[in-house]
């Protein structure tokens, strides 16, 4: 496909956009993905297109085609005359809410008092009886978690003096974990694309890093795939190690094809790529996760990396692992 064609596609996307969706911001990632490039490229080569993604209207990029003008206007029209008849229905429906609500109200507190009297006279009663059967539960629970973690000491020590003399000590020389640090990204006015940009720098960063090191062929690359509901420093801790091998475990939060496929390339001729995944169902977990350990991360961001696709084994990777997040 030429540049023509790829810009015409480009405009033709942005176009179908703004006529669903009106004139609302469509994310440089998703639109490069749709069109088939890499954000990278986007930036490079049709970056004067970027005020469109934006919320700019592209009718000025439509001279020639009529009919599109005429349907982004259309468009236009049709959402003033739907905005203006919701307008007219909630000027009519207002009054019947605010006295059907005051009329909800005012029942809802007649029954109140009668229900919280007689709730008051029940939770005294059970309070004391379920105090005595409280304390029993605790006395057991103390009993039973001293127990555990008497055998659970036994056992790592048993482990540990079976281990210690044939397994390799992690050390600077057998393991490097490369990290990106959110902290360093300066977020100005909440721009996603400037998020992503310092992403790239960082990742690219790491792999020129990579690419000084000598014997490529005795260098593992282990990739976490960030996806905010894990942490990286625990999944290098579970990482194992190799005598003579270099094991090298790279934070990406790269979540598009494309882009995956793109860093795949820049590690040609490494021993082995291997993708890591973490997953979790808990989706209060995850939030409670990302609310505590990555307050620098814009919201859109989470918003990407809980609905990207699962990787597949013939994007290229040597191995795919995807595995629950603790």
């Amino acid at each position: 496909m030429s540049s023509q064609d790829t810009r015409n596609r480009l405009i033709s996307l942005i176009k179908e956009h703004q006529l669903e969706h009106g004139l609302t911001k469509i994310q440089i990632g998703v639109l490069s993905e749709r069109a088939g490039i890499t954000r990278q490229a986007f930036n490079r080569f049709y970056n004067d297109l970027k005020p469109f993604s934006q919320g700019q209207s592209i009718a000025p990029l439509l001279v020639d085609d009529t009919g599109a003008t005429q349907d982004l206007l259309a468009r236009r029209e049709h959402d003033l005359d739907q905005l203006r008849a919701e307008i007219k229905a909630m000027k009519i429906q207002h009054p019947k809410d605010i006295e059907s609500a005051i009329s909800r109200h005012l029942t809802t507190l007649m029954n109140s008092d009668l229900m919280m009297f007689e709730a008051k006279e029940m939770t005294a009663t059970l309070e004391n009886q379920s105090k005595h059967n409280e304390m029993l539960k605790r006395q057991l629970l103390g009993a039973q978690v001293k127990n555990t973690r008497l055998t659970i000491d036994l056992a790592a020590h048993q482990i540990l003096c079976s281990s210690t003399a044939t397994r390799p000590v992690k050390n600077a020389k057998n393991f490097l974990a490369l990290t990106i640090s959110f902290a360093d990204i300066n977020l100005k006015g909440n721009d996603y694309d400037a998020f992503e940009h310092a992403k790239d720098r960082q990742l690219d960063a790491h792999i020129k890093t990579l690419k000084k090191f000598p014997s490529p062929e005795k260098i593992e690359i282990h990739i976490f795939q960030e996806r905010y509901i894990s942490a990286f420093k625990n999944f290098c801790s579970g990482l194992p190690e190799k005598e003579g091998i270099l094991i090298v475990a790279i934070q990406a939060p790269v979540f598009a094809q494309a882009e995956l496929k793109e860093l795949l390339r820049k590690l040609i001729g490494f021993a082995s790529v291997t993708l890591h995944i973490p997953f979790s169902k808990s989706l209060a977990s995850a939030a409670a996760f990302q609310k505590f350990n990555f307050r620098e991360v814009p919201l859109q961001e989470f918003e990407e990396a809980s609905k990207a696709r699962v990787p597949q084994i013939d994007w290229g990777f040597d191995g795919i692992q995807v595995f629950r997040a603790e």
